[in-house]
């Protein structure tokens, strides 16, 4: 079944669509793997001129403690010529990330893939397979970058069910299963399926605080975008309890004068602003029953 999946990872959809060479970012750091320190977790401010893609560059960063050691490729150099080839690609699509040319960072994933597909046909390893499944998730974040989120629903997914069928890993590969998961809901947010969007959110901190609680980037990270949904919906009340449940496991974790508590604060009292100013609009709108009598 992972042979299946991995063989229509790339040439069936993703050379099939034509790359769209729009804007490029600036400023970033190498995307291959999630890393979200518990020590330095981050939350956009709510200043008008803070983009949406510098929202999601702070998010996405690397440099933590998920086990990654170092090499922004997030692969071991191996001694076949195959491998050599494709974590030099992967390299070199990092780069190219870094200096802001996403269109060809994705292409060269792409081609990092094509001989990843064909390696793994030939040696049956779970670390190929792990491999590959981080591989179509960096890709899936190049989309999201360029705002390709049809394209990275595709990728996140299937780097979901990759990591989901895998055989080794442990608690390790359980984790970059729900951050999949995690990617492709904010992707399914932005396309505008709130519904499904907020299953996959709901469904992916379940388990990350299972796995690694509020100590954990991940489990922050996604917590606060589910409030982020909410908000998006105009769901201010929702979005209020779930950051005040957030405030609260991390007080208990950290306390309640630590940075991370306190940069809540000032989402919090934006929230209940909106909030305000929502019920206060609809108490000045008629009742339906008072527009019918009139």
């Amino acid at each position: 079944m992972v042979r299946s999946m991995i063989r229509g990872t790339t040439g069936c959809f993703y050379f099939g669509r034509r790359l769209a060479m729009t804007a490029t970012v600036t400023s970033q750091q190498p995307l291959y793997y999630y890393h979200c320190s518990s020590s330095k977790t981050s939350f956009p401010t709510t200043s008008n001129d803070n983009s949406e893609r510098q929202r999601q560059q702070r998010f996405f960063s690397t440099n933590n403690n998920d086990g990654n050691d170092g090499d922004n490729s997030g692969h071991d150099v191996k001694s076949s010529s195959s491998s050599s080839t494709y974590t030099q690609l992967l390299t070199e699509a990092t780069a190219k990330q870094l200096q802001g040319d996403v269109p060809s960072a994705i292409k060269l994933t792409i081609q990092a893939l094509e001989i990843m597909k064909e390696d793994v046909h030939a040696n049956d390893d779970d670390d190929n397979e792990n491999e590959i499944a981080e591989t179509i998730l960096f890709l899936g974040k190049l989309y999201q970058l360029e705002n390709q989120f049809e394209n990275a629903v595709e990728s996140f997914e299937k780097a979901r069910d990759l990591f989901d069928s895998g055989s080794s890993g442990g608690s390790s590969r359980k984790k970059r299963y729900f951050t999949s998961i995690t990617h492709l809901a904010y992707a399914q947010k932005e396309l505008g399926q709130y519904n499904v969007s907020e299953r996959n959110y709901l469904y992916s901190l379940k388990g990350l605080e299972i796995l690694g609680g509020y100590t954990d980037g991940m489990t922050n990270h996604t917590c606060y975008e589910l409030s982020q949904l909410y908000k998006a919906q105009h769901k201010f009340r929702k979005a209020i309890d779930v950051l005040e449940t957030m405030k609260m496991n991390l007080s208990n974790v950290f306390g309640k004068t630590d940075s991370k508590v306190l940069q809540l604060n000032s989402e919090l009292a934006n929230l209940l602003i909106l909030l305000e100013t929502q019920e206060q609009s609809q108490e000045k709108q008629p009742s339906s029953s008072a527009v019918i009598m009139n």
